[in-house]
């Protein structure tokens, strides 16, 4: 049985072993001035990341932690839990020093979505839809920094198609 809540994480769970040991925690990275300035530029590319996630029409049910009432079986079958608010305390602590590790428990979140529920559940298809506009925009991002003679151009082209296959059922559409 799923809910509205079935696929996001259990508030305050904390990954053992993880952490930001060369970070000073929210006040950010211990060091030089220029370190600061790093640390101060990584967080406003990580709140603008978890804004853009957050604010996606599809984000609704992973804005809040699995009501464990209501979904008792939830951590039978997903075993590292987590949400969009999870995932912003995380960052508002400093714990992520990269964008690679926010991105990475996003993913876990969509990969616990579509583990919980049925296919034909509109959280799995939410989960979907939030995975689809997380791979369009990183070949969007690849293209717009790369010159079109570049491989990279073309390899970002080329997996903008096999996207669109994937997620339209084998028909390609070039024009998004």
């Amino acid at each position: 049985t799923s809910s509205a809540t079935a696929f996001g994480g259990l508030h305050g769970h904390a990954e053992g072993g993880k952490g930001t040991s060369n970070s000073g925690g929210a006040g950010g990275p211990k060091g030089t001035k220029g370190a600061s300035n790093s640390w101060a530029a990584l967080m406003g590319t990580l709140g603008a990341l978890w804004a853009e996630v957050a604010g996606h029409s599809s984000a609704w049910p992973f804005k809040q932690p699995v009501d464990l009432a209501e979904v008792p079986d939830y951590l039978t079958i997903v075993k590292d839990p987590i949400d969009l608010s999870m995932i912003k305390g995380r960052m508002d602590a400093g714990y992520y020093t990269s964008r690679d590790s926010m991105r990475a428990d996003m993913k876990r979140m969509v990969a616990n979505c579509k583990l919980y529920n049925n296919r034909a559940t509109v959280f799995w298809k939410e989960a979907d839809a939030l995975q689809r506009a997380d791979m369009k925009r990183m070949v969007a991002n690849c293209k717009l920094y790369n010159n079109r003679a570049t491989v990279f151009w073309k390899e970002a082209d080329a997996l903008h198609v096999v996207i669109d296959r994937a997620f339209t059922g084998g028909r390609a559409n070039r024009g998004t």
